[in-house]
């Protein structure tokens, strides 16, 4: 049981609470839902028996928000100090198995927004103070790394695939800063990631140029000097998460590109 203020507690409850309260203040629920985008928190066991935080992400979790994805790592490694918990040790084996997985993702299902090296992904899961898990979100089972005894399922765990791909290395530098400026300590070796190659534009290409489907138009190439620019900042047509471009520009362009469109940027990367 877990004692505080307000009486006792679950130990399990009282980390589930504190990760998606913690989530919800941080994010507004916009870029990572705190109640869907994770499944559960579990209290589980070191193969020397000492107790360790686990955090389940769901399958449907996606990409954007992957900053707000990474920190619940950081939000979880705080409440396991705080309840008294050990670090999280993975086997040789779990490790090599979310290896195995995210490279089947990768074949079967969809690329990642960063293209992650295996010795990146084995040097992160190696010192995650927390475990990083989730529920099957694919019908597609793994081959080699099967029926391990703290990973519930063979299919693959998309959720914490892109958390740990897309968040915690893919934005490495971004979340690291944001724990220095916190004074959060132990997040030191996110460091050694540098900066990651963002997937499919190994070659100086922009990824949205790739994707660009038949009969969609273009509005201005990769960086080009005088195109078509949009302005960080808010407006009242903007809201919380939306894109607004001035009026005079949907006259210009005979009216297409009009209120509801989904564009693709070059900068964040991101859709709008």
């Amino acid at each position: 049981m877990f004692t505080q203020s307000f009486g006792h507690t679950d130990i399990e409850i009282a980390a589930e609470q504190a990760v998606r309260t913690s989530l919800a203040i941080m994010t507004g629920g916009i870029t990572a839902a705190p109640i869907q985008g994770i499944a559960y928190v579990k209290v589980k066991q070191n193969p020397d028996r000492s107790r360790y935080l686990a955090i389940y992400f769901a399958g449907p979790i996606r990409s954007a928000g992957g900053t707000e994805q990474a920190l619940t790592l950081v939000i979880g490694d705080f409440i396991r100090n705080r309840l008294g918990l050990d670090r999280y040790k993975p086997t040789n084996d779990e490790i090599q198995r979310f290896i195995e997985e995210v490279r089947l993702y990768e074949r079967e299902v969809n690329r990642f927004q960063y293209h992650v090296s295996d010795e990146d992904l084995e040097t992160a899961l190696k010192v995650l103070p927390v475990e990083v898990t989730g529920t099957e979100s694919d019908p597609i089972e793994v081959s080699s790394f099967r029926n391990l005894p703290r990973i519930e399922t063979n299919r693959l765990r998309a959720g914490a695939l892109r958390v740990i791909n897309d968040g915690i290395i893919g934005r490495s530098q971004k979340v690291l800063r944001i724990t220095e400026e916190l004074g959060i300590e132990g997040w030191e070796w996110l460091k050694r990631f540098g900066q990651i190659q963002t997937e499919g534009n190994e070659n100086g290409e922009s990824k949205y140029m790739e994707e660009v489907i038949a009969g969609r138009p273009i509005f201005s190439f990769p960086s080009r000097s005088g195109g078509f620019r949009l302005r960080y900042g808010r407006s009242r047509n903007t809201g919380l998460a939306a894109l607004g471009i001035h009026p005079v520009t949907m006259r210009v362009l005979d009216n297409f590109l009009a209120s509801g469109t989904q564009i693709r940027i070059e900068k964040p990367e991101k859709e709008a």
